[in-house]
């Protein structure tokens, strides 16, 4: 899915047939060089041919190309131009008028009153009005500020809403729109400071609340840092009862404060520590069988080779969150997870065993799954791997701990196995922090230091560099292909030439059932579970599975089509599809894991898509070139 900007970007190139410097771009469009290049990579990744010359600039080669791949995902323009006015008064505080709304957006005024009775309707918190209109115009009353960050949550509630609605995924268009409203850097650091919490302390909000909660800290980040504070509390929150959340909000707020450069009070911890309270609402206990619970632990055990059923804690979260789980899938009530995309980067091989192992409970259990409550137990399991010390932990330091050190974070996540625990930390943050409770520490910033686990590193570091680095430092054994022993037979169809997704896996079909590797009803469990969330990933790939009940023999199949085609939100050309049957659902870790060693190895996944006969396709799936 391409960004507004993105879009606007090939409508330029359309437009202009000849080659177009970077560096005026950008001015055009409003944001940086850098930006710019990985907007580039984005559309070559969603199937546009962009070709680029040194000295210069860049330029679209439009053959073969169709109106549709320029798909419209901007919000609708009224909706749009209503969160503008709403920026407008609720951010940058200004005194709006009729006349000059409507010159500005080229509507009419009566359109404009229309925008402004909408957000009073949408916004209404039974608390009278919160907007004063007179001769000068229309503006925001003066009001506690504790009433300003409902109405700012429910703002964030209205703009995710419409994102939805849009049928955009939370992605990073949907952090882009949020970045617009409030900005790029409080919505990065908001979101990094909340799932970080989140995953250490997921029993203290429930599921259904913390998308909320995660609106409400971005709020209150953005007021915070207009220097803006909470003025007094009505009741001071009981210390001794409630220490847990009055030293969460803390963390909180001072990790906030580090990476932003804000200032807070004890007014504004003591108003976060009873929202947190407030948040804190007992799941209800609903009717199921303990033995689901054990079936569920013991299916997880099974697929990732590690004993869960001996971690009490473990066992103890999931009693609350499976019995609300279950009920909220039997009932069809969808709970969003606002971290969704990030758990399945951070945990992809934990991730997709799981969602293996439920998809195989599924009739047992006489429900379906989704990605977002398979995002759920995904960090209920990690964080019992975590505290079963079978994690390495490493620190990125960077200048702020938010924007500088984006790509390394990502290529580190990549390069490192997917169970161990990747944070970012700003100078501040690290100066504060006890670098013996970390493996490795990366640090883009020079540090005076004699410690062996602090390690120096560009930001822009090529990933030979990165995995030298975690090889030397912490063992990580990228060139041992034993460590991923295969006896799941690879099929490899080459040089494909499908036009879509429905004709690959229609033809995939035919080609499971002729060599009796599965039943018909596969392809379709595998339509079903695409629904449910996508498995595509940037890189140009897709990692499609179906249920084990309709496996015969496990297999893998890798297929390497001409042209891209469009899977769901990218176009991919290499696609694995995994096939695991109910007697070897053991080795679901082993394969996904030998997968995306392979697809986060640049390298090798490049030299896979040009394999020219299946000899050479195989060794590389095998882990033998």
């Amino acid at each position: 899915m391409i960004t507004k900007r993105q879009q606007n970007l090939i409508q330029i190139l359309r437009k202009e047939k000849s080659f177009h410097k970077v560096s005026e771009l950008s001015k055009i469009l409003g944001c940086s060089q850098r930006t710019l290049y990985s907007d580039i990579e984005t559309l070559k990744q969603n199937g546009f041919d962009i070709i680029s010359k040194r000295g210069v600039g860049i330029k679209l080669v439009e053959d073969g190309i169709e109106d549709s791949l320029i798909e419209n995902i901007s919000l609708d323009e009224t909706v749009e131009r209503r969160i503008i006015i709403i920026k407008r008064i609720f951010i940058n505080e200004e005194i709006i008028t009729l006349n000059k709304l409507s010159e500005e957006y080229l509507v009419s005024q009566t359109s404009i009153k229309t925008d402004l009775e909408v957000i009073e309707n949408v916004l209404d918190d039974g608390l009278g009005a919160f907007l004063k209109k007179d001769k000068l115009g229309t503006r925001l009353i003066t009001m506690p500020l504790e009433r300003k960050l409902n109405l700012l949550t429910k703002i964030t509630q209205f703009i995710m809403s419409n994102v939805v609605s849009n049928q955009l995924e939370l992605t990073t268009a949907s952090y882009d729109i949020l970045g617009n409203f409030y900005s790029d850097s409080i919505v990065k650091v908001a979101n990094n400071i909340v799932y970080s919490f989140f995953r250490k302390n997921i029993a203290t909000i429930p599921d259904v609340y913390i998308d909320n909660f995660f609106h409400f800290f971005l709020a209150l980040l953005s007021q915070l840092s207009n220097d803006k504070h909470i003025d007094y509390q009505i009741s001071e929150i009981d210390k001794s009862k409630h220490a847990f959340y009055i030293g969460s909000a803390t963390s909180l707020l001072h990790k906030a404060s580090l990476r932003l450069k804000i200032n807070y009070t004890n007014e504004d911890v003591q108003y976060l520590s009873q929202m947190l309270v407030n948040y804190r609402i007992e799941q209800k206990s609903f009717n199921f069988e303990k033995n689901e619970l054990d079936t569920i632990i013991n299916k997880v055990s099974e697929v990732m080779g590690n004993d869960f059923s001996k971690d009490d804690t473990l066992k103890k979260q999931l009693e609350a969150h499976v019995s609300a789980m279950l009920s909220r899938l039997k009932f069809g009530t969808i709970v969003k997870n606002p971290f969704l995309e990030q758990i399945k980067i951070d945990f992809s091989i934990l991730f997709n065993s799981i969602w293996i192992a439920m998809e195989h409970l599924s009739e047992f259990l006489e429900v379906t799954f989704n990605e977002d409550e398979i995002a759920f137990l995904t960090l209920y399991f990690q964080l019992s791997i975590e505290k079963n010390g079978n994690v390495r932990r490493i620190l990125v330091v960077c200048p702020t701990g938010i924007v500088t050190s984006e790509l390394l974070i990502n290529r580190i996540k990549k390069l490192a196995p997917s169970l161990d625990e990747v944070e970012v930390a700003s100078i501040d943050e690290f100066l504060e922090l006890d670098a013996s409770r970390y493996d490795l520490i990366l640090t883009t910033t020079k540090i005076e230091t004699n410690k062996a686990n602090i390690h120096h590193i560009s930001a822009f570091a090529k990933n030979e560099e990165i995995s030298e680095i975690l090889h030397h430092s912490l063992n990580y054994s990228y060139d041992d292909s034993s460590s991923f022993s295969n006896d799941i037979p690879n099929y490899v169809l080459l040089n494909q030439q499908f036009g879509n997704k429905t004709s690959l896996l229609n033809s995939v079909k035919h080609y499971l059932t002729d060599k009796k590797l599965a039943l018909e009803g596969f392809v379709e469990s595998i339509k079903e579970r695409e629904k449910l969330g996508s498995t595509e990933l940037p890189a140009g790939v897709a990692i499609p599975h179906g249920k084990s009940e309709y496996v015969n023999e496990s297999f893998v199949i890798y297929i390497q089509n001409k042209r891209k085609i469009k899977w769901s939100e990218h176009f991919v050309d290499s696609i694995f599809i995994i096939g695991i049957s109910s007697k070897d659902m053991k080795k679901t870790k082993q394969v996904i894991s030998r997968i995306y060693h392979l697809i986060n190895d640049e390298h090798h996944l490049g030299q896979l898509k040009k394999a020219t006969n299946e000899e050479e396709a195989v060794k590389y799936l095998d882990g033998k070139k």
